[in-house]
């Protein structure tokens, strides 16, 4: 708990791009939605003849995804590379 909570005072620190009234609330639910999704889609998929058809074809394209759903729901802009 310790190390979420570290990472959620690391992310609200260089957030100046983040625009959400409770900022630390909505990083620590936004990380908890992106750790969620990975536990289920990664970690213990369990029948992934389920998911089939539902999740992008990659890990590159899950990066992408699960990044720019993150970005979106704080409302914060991507920066392209």
């Amino acid at each position: 708990m310790r190390a979420f909570e570290h990472l959620v005072a690391l992310l609200v620190a260089s957030g100046r791009e983040i625009k959400r009234t409770d900022l630390r609330a909505a990083t620590a639910l936004g990380l908890v939605m992106v750790i969620g999704t990975l536990w289920e889609v990664v970690v213990n998929p369990g029948d992934i003849k389920l998911w089939k058809g539902l999740l992008p074809k990659d890990d590159k394209t899950l990066k992408a995804e699960l990044t720019r759903s993150f970005l979106s729901y704080l409302s914060a802009e991507q920066k392209t590379r």
